[in-house]
């Protein structure tokens, strides 16, 4: 009885554990390599100083831990099971009485504990990274600071009526004014157009320059060289959910902050971070169900592997899903997870 509620669990997850941490380091390894050689050529070629490279690959840790971690699963639970199988220390178990069951239960426990580190990684260290991987990202491709525009920018006035309409609109580094490309005010008799302009922070005023006016049909077209409007809202700021962690993601979803594809998008990173983490669950359950029960151990790993290949398929096609609205947020994120995933 010893044997069956102490013994046996604790050396199937000795045997697991080192497996996986070399699986996961193996993991992070083959990631970082496509990440460091891109690095490398752009850091050189623009002259970037150690330091940042050196941040830019540190802020990119947790996002590859969000793949690595439950890939490293069925990677350990294959491995020890094969040991265990060619030693016949399985036969010996079953001989003993032990059903394959009740060496599952460990495993799953073993699972539940790195989806546990998966989802503090996904849900507040990922976040907190990304956005910093991103304005480091562009320091280090680029060599410059991360522009802030925002794209197809729309505001209704409720007071005046009028409708504010910007195709880009990028904010200057001093904060004090941003620039406005592909601009169109709507007011209730007449509707001004033009290709710039200037939305100037401090005054709280939109500035557009060599405007057209457009009235009725029987008025002629008017060009102006200048014309100001009063506008009150503050500078469009945009949230990208990635880098936000999940207390303020849930409650930018249940403010106005997104509308349209950044919201679909939005609820589909609010899911996946979900899914990602349960993901180590699923995995050690179906690596260690095949382990178990197929005596072929060679089939069983060719079966895992296609798993994966199935699960990396899916990822990243799931947001271009989401983006073209072809398929709801929370199916696309949790179609992510291996019971769903084609092998």
């Amino acid at each position: 009885m010893l044997f069956r509620q102490v013994i046996l669990p604790r050396y199937l997850v000795q045997e697991v554990w080192p497996l996986f941490v070399a699986g996961l380091l193996l993991f992070v390894m083959l990631l970082f390599l496509d990440i460091i050689s891109s690095a490398a050529g752009a850091a050189l070629k623009n002259q970037t100083s150690f330091a940042l490279v050196a941040q830019y690959l540190l802020s990119s840790l947790p996002n590859i831990l969000r793949k690595a971690l439950p890939l490293a699963i069925p990677f350990a639970v294959l491995i020890a099971l094969g040991r265990l199988a060619k030693d016949s220390e399985l036969k010996v178990a079953y001989g003993a009485g032990v059903r394959p069951i009740a060496l599952l239960y460990p495993l799953m426990l073993f699972g539940l504990l790195v989806s546990v580190l998966a989802f503090v990684n996904s849900a507040y260290l990922q976040p907190a990274a990304e956005g910093v991987y991103k304005k480091v990202q562009y320091q280090v491709f680029y060599n410059t600071e991360l522009p802030r525009v925002q794209n197809l920018y729309i505001k209704n006035e409720t007071l005046t009526g009028a409708l504010f309409y910007a195709g880009t609109v990028n904010q200057n580094a001093d904060g004090k004014s941003a620039l406005l490309s592909g601009v169109m005010v709507k007011q209730k008799n007449s509707t001004f157009t033009a290709t710039t302009g200037v939305w100037d922070l401090e005054k709280k005023t939109w500035l557009l320059e060599n405007a057209t006016q457009y009235q009725s049909p029987e008025l002629p077209l008017r060009q102006l060289a200048r014309v100001t409007f009063p506008y009150e809202a503050p500078l469009p700021t945009t949230l990208i959910p990635e880098t936000l962690s999940l207390t303020v993601l849930w409650d930018n979803l249940h403010s106005s902050t997104y509308s349209g594809t950044e919201l679909r998008k939005a609820w589909f990173d609010f899911h996946r971070r979900f899914a990602d983490a349960l993901t180590a669950l699923f995995f050690v359950f179906a690596a260690g169900a095949i382990g178990l029960l197929l005596r072929n151990q060679a089939g069983a790993f060719i079966g895992v592997v296609l798993m994966i290949f199935g699960f990396y398929v899916v990822w990243t096609a799931m947001p271009s899903l989401v983006g073209f609205d072809a398929l709801a947020p929370w199916l696309a994120a949790w179609l992510r997870t291996p019971p769903f995933e084609p092998c």
